[in-house]
């Protein structure tokens, strides 16, 4: 679980919360609709991982040249055996497809998708998706 567990507490802060940066937080609409990969009103686990793992990557990736590095990881509360976990090509940088093609980033948010997916129908709606974020708040406070 060390292997990305960096990675989930700094995804639920950023993710629940806003994050003190240049540019706003979207509002938990504008995230949801962002989730909502083919505009069916509900949110399915996989275009919630690839959600979630998108906003992830973005706030790791500190100088915004689409890969992390070892530091960035770290820096943000990652692990160095779990960034070497994540990075499968060897090449000391995790692109944004090795983070979402990894078994164990994907492990770690199965929890969070199953909280918010409150009725258990596979599919998160966007109230669902608020109750969740309120919730989390709590968690981050």
């Amino acid at each position: 679980m060390k292997l990305v567990s960096g990675l989930f507490c700094l995804a639920a802060a950023f993710s629940f919360t806003g994050c003190s940066s240049t540019s706003p937080s979207p509002t938990v609409e504008q995230s949801f609709k962002t989730a909502d990969m083919n505009g069916d009103g509900k949110v399915s686990r996989q275009e919630y991982d690839a959600h979630l793992i998108g906003e992830m990557f973005a706030r790791f990736d500190g100088n915004k040249d689409s890969v992390i590095t070892e530091k960035e990881f770290v820096d943000n509360g990652g692990t160095k055996e779990g960034f070497y976990r994540v990075n499968t090509s060897g090449s000391g940088k995790i692109t944004l497809q090795e983070a979402r093609a990894s078994a164990g980033v994907k492990k770690t948010l199965a929890a969070p998708f199953k909280e918010a997916d409150a009725n258990g129908d596979g599919q998160v709606t966007l109230e669902e998706f608020r109750s969740s974020r309120e919730k989390a708040l709590d968690y981050v406070r």
